[in-house]
């Protein structure tokens, strides 16, 4: 829209928070009245849970699934810390981001990490999604004219991108009983 000079569409919205120090949900409901939590939703963490500890992207998504209804989806990215081919540079980055006041906390060892985590805060994961794939499923239906190479697929896409899935409360208390 923005390169069309059109206006924003009403149900979207941006909202710049500082997940050290602000709760999610507690911002959204004070800056956006109109939010609707029994409309599914979609949500974007780009580039953001690795500067995160733990328990900091947790209190996210459980603030994402409680004001979301269920079906409703966060897009996330993640970086293995198993990724990294030399392991002797894993102190050196952290303290190259640390320098540049942008530490790096959660880079979980594995993809079971990752499941682990989203699953505890209730939350199916899919993580068959890559480039070509994200675009199909949330920009094509907005937009019908952007269309992506599939070749430009890359198969090392999932190891970095998710789906978190708001699970039906039923599936919920289920689960965990």
């Amino acid at each position: 829209w923005k390169d069309e000079n059109r206006s924003k569409p009403s149900n979207l919205n941006f909202l710049a928070v500082d997940f050290r120090t602000e709760n999610i949900e507690e911002k959204i409901r004070k800056c956006l009245s109109s939010w609707d939590s029994h409309a599914v939703s979609i949500g974007v963490s780009e580039g953001v849970f690795m500067y995160l500890s733990e328990e900091d992207i947790l209190d996210c998504l459980r603030s994402f699934r409680k004001l979301t209804a269920p079906s409703s989806k966060l897009l996330f990215q993640y970086q293995l810390d198993s990724l990294i081919k030399h392991k002797w540079l894993t102190p050196l980055r952290s303290l190259i981001f640390k320098v540049a006041k942008e530490p790096l906390e959660w880079l979980p060892s594995s993809l079971q990490d990752v499941d682990a985590l989203v699953k505890s805060a209730g939350f199916d994961i899919d993580r068959s999604v890559g480039r070509t794939d994200l675009h199909q499923r949330f920009l094509v239906p907005l937009k019908p004219e952007i269309q992506v190479d599939p070749s430009y697929d890359l198969a090392q896409f999932r190891n970095y991108v998710a789906i978190a899935t708001n699970q039906a409360d039923t599936q919920m208390s289920a689960s965990s009983s």
